[in-house]
């Protein structure tokens, strides 16, 4: 198994596996309207756009880990801050998600050390990422990993769903 940057070949695989693994951790959590509407097409679509070009909108840069010609796992980065209460060097993980057929291989255990170095070469000196309340899988895979839970009043989302900023130092 070998972690690159995505290209926008990568596009439907990233796609399907940001939405099996939506389903899979996020049905018991979520509206389940959100998760009737996720559409492979229209995702891919988002996403063959986001990668077109050097680092897609906002300077996203987006890795995969990828099991012979299939992205079987994707991390995406911002390196600057979205949340004005951050400092600008902070970056942020704004997805890491692994195609629930390869979930307990280490693919999760690849990308996420490979983003933080992606951040840290950006100049980043912290990084943040937010987890769906209620999502401990995700909360004991980072904190084994070396991040923190910030206390405080979860925040929420567009979509009503309540998230937990996890941060660290790089």
């Amino acid at each position: 198994m070998e972690v690159r940057a995505a290209t926008a070949e990568d596009a439907a695989d990233i796609a399907v596996t940001r939405i099996a693994a939506w389903h899979h951790a996020y049905e018991e959590l979520v509206d389940p309207r959100l998760l009737m509407d996720l559409d492979v097409e229209e995702e891919t679509a988002t996403w063959r756009r986001r990668l077109d070009g050097p680092s897609g909108p906002d300077g996203l840069r987006t890795l995969v880990a990828v099991q012979g010609h299939r992205a079987i796992g994707f991390a995406a980065v911002l390196p600057r801050r979205r949340e004005h209460d951050l400092p600008a060097s902070t970056a942020e993980l704004t997805a890491l998600y692994v195609h629930p057929t390869a979930q307990g291989a280490g693919v999760g255990s690849l990308l996420l050390p490979a983003a933080e170095d992606l951040m840290r070469g950006t100049g980043a000196s912290g990084a943040v990422l937010r987890v769906l309340a209620g999502n401990w899988w995700a909360r004991d895979f980072y904190a084994a990993r070396g991040w923190s839970h910030e206390q405080g009043a979860p925040a929420v989302d567009a979509g009503g769903t309540a998230t937990e900023r996890w941060e660290r130092a790089l």
